[in-house]
């Protein structure tokens, strides 16, 4: 156990970081930075809790690998720097805004999806109320159903592109930059609708993963609407979202630049975060074919394959 506690300082310290970057770097919002990095640093301790109850009986590395640790860790510390130490400037800059996003969206919910949150976490909870919960999951097969429907790989696409593109809409986002709830709201929707999304193709294999092919579609389905969203901002001739416009007249910066840069961020590096993946997974789909193709050949020829 001796080895796992400097990852849990290392995701404390991020935490830490990112809470003094938003108190006393920008001074934006710090009740609701208190809030964030309370709740961060709650989420990191109930998981480092469930993987000392779990590593105590499997030991060390089992039933969660050590990288998956890592990777949990390594998206709390990315979470505090989108939602701490970028907030004060995504509130006065457009660009900074899609960079928080991206953060959110290609970054954080991969790495907190591949640490099995739900699995640690449980292991945090106590024996009786696990059971308890089982015997209530084991007996409603029809919410069993809907959340079977809910997490559908096709599903999750569209409700992850839904939320998006709602949020990209300039009177919505613009009523998230005014309002804190609203942009908490907006950010949350980020967070567990690309985490399901990312859920989907990460699945260990026979795990109701996404089937090959499925997921280099999907892969590229995520790097076209990103696209799209970077190639409208980036190209628009008038300012889409008023109220940044007139805080970077304020500043003294171009309105147009700042919406120009931020179509570029959301354009180039989250496709390239998506390309790159569906390059991966095409591969994969290929090896997969391959061998099937040579398991059917060793049924139908055995004599051939001995």
């Amino acid at each position: 156990m001796k080895r796992f506690f400097p990852l849990l300082l290392l995701a404390l310290s991020g935490c830490v970081v990112g809470s003094w970057a938003a108190a006393h770097g920008t001074g934006h919002d710090e009740g609701g930075a208190l809030s964030v990095s309370l709740g961060l640093v709650v989420l990191t301790l109930l998981y480092a809790l469930g993987l000392a109850v779990l590593w105590r009986r499997a030991g060390l590395g089992r039933g969660v690998a050590m990288w998956r640790t890592v990777a949990f860790f390594a998206g709390i510390v990315v979470l505090a720097v989108a939602l701490l130490g970028l907030d004060g400037l995504a509130d006065e800059s457009f660009t900074w805004h899609m960079v928080q996003h991206l953060l959110l969206i290609t970054l954080a919910a991969p790495l907190l999806v591949l640490g099995t949150p739900l699995y640690v976490l449980a292991w945090a909870a106590p024996l009786s109320w696990r059971r308890a919960f089982a015997r209530f999951w084991n007996r409603r097969p029809a919410l069993r159903s809907a959340v079977g429907w809910l997490t559908h790989p096709v599903v999750v696409w569209v409700l992850a592109t839904a939320v998006f593109w709602a949020w990209h809409v300039p009177a919505f986002y613009e009523a998230a930059v005014r309002n804190p709830g609203l942009h908490a709201l907006e950010h949350l929707s980020f967070l567990l609708t690309n985490a399901l999304f990312w859920w989907a193709l990460l699945q260990p294999p026979g795990r109701r993963a996404l089937a090959r092919g499925a997921a280099v579609v999907s892969l590229f389905g995520a790097a076209l609407q990103g696209s799209l969203l970077g190639v409208l901002l980036a190209f628009a001739r008038t300012p889409l979202y008023p109220d940044y416009a007139q805080k970077a007249l304020a500043e003294g910066r171009n309105p147009l630049a700042d919406q120009q840069l931020a179509g570029l961020v959301m354009w180039v590096p989250s496709g390239v975060v998506y390309v790159a993946l569906a390059a991966v997974f095409f591969v994969q789909w290929l090896r997969d074919e391959e061998r099937a193709q040579r398991n059917r050949e060793t049924r139908e020829h055995p004599e051939g394959a001995a």
